[in-house]
C-alpha cells in the first residue's frame, strides 16, 4: 500500500461544511439582486458604510482600524476588484442552500484534521464542529481570531504529528 499523499489538514473555517446560506433567502437576494454590484460602488466611497460592514463581518469591532479600512478600500479600488468574489458567489449561492456541502465526503479523510471555525459569521462555528465529527481523526478548536497564538500552536502540534516525508530517489545519474 503507498504512503498517503497528505499528511494532515489544517481548515479554518472552511467552505463547503454548512448546508446553510449565509443570511438565508436574505443571503441569496444579496448576491444575486440587480442592486449587488451598487453595494460594493457604495463601499469603495463611503467609509461609514466600509468600516460598518467590516465590524459586521469580522466580530470584533475593535480590530476594524483606520489602517484596515484604508487597505480595503485600495483592493476596492483596483479595477474589476470584486469580479472574481462576485463570480464565486453567484456559482456558490443557489436558492437551495450553497452549491458546496462537503458532508458526504468528509468521512473519506483518513489523515489527521484541525478544523478551526471561531467567529466566523460566514461559516458558523457549529457547522464546521458537526462537520469534524463526520471525520474520523478530526480535531475541532474554536479560537478566537484575536489570539493568533492558539491557532499557531494547533498548526505545530498537528505538523509536529505528521509523519515525515519519505525521502524521493533521485533523477538519473
Amino acid at each position: 500500500m503507498p504512503p498517503p499523499r497528505v499528511a494532515g489538514l489544517a481548515l479554518l473555517a472552511p467552505c463547503g461544511d454548512s448546508p446553510r446560506l449565509h443570511g438565508g433567502k436574505a443571503g441569496y437576494f444579496a448576491v444575486h439582486a440587480p442592486h449587488a454590484a451598487a453595494t460594493q460602488t457604495v463601499l469603495r466611497r463611503g467609509d461609514r458604510l466600509l468600516r460598518a460592514s467590516l465590524r459586521a463581518l469580522l466580530h470584533h469591532p475593535e480590530v476594524v482600524s483606520d489602517e484596515l479600512v484604508a487597505q480595503v478600500r485600495a483592493l476596492l479600488a483596483r479595477p474589476d476588484a470584486q469580479a472574481a468574489w462576485s463570480a464565486f458567489q453567484h456559482h456558490e449561492a443557489v436558492w437551495s442552500g450553497p452549491r458546496t456541502y462537503l458532508a458526504g465526503q468528509l468521512a473519506g479523510i483518513s489523515c489527521p484534521v484541525l478544523l478551526s471555525g471561531a467567529h466566523d459569521r460566514l461559516i458558523p462555528p457549529d457547522d464546521v464542529h458537526a462537520a469534524a465529527a463526520h471525520i474520523q481523526h478530526a480535531r475541532f478548536v474554536l479560537a478566537a481570531r484575536d489570539a493568533p497564538g492558539q491557532i499557531a500552536d494547533q498548526l505545530l502540534g498537528l505538523l509536529a504529528a505528521a509523519p515525515a516525508a519519505p525521502a524521493t530517489p533521485a533523477d538519473g545519474p
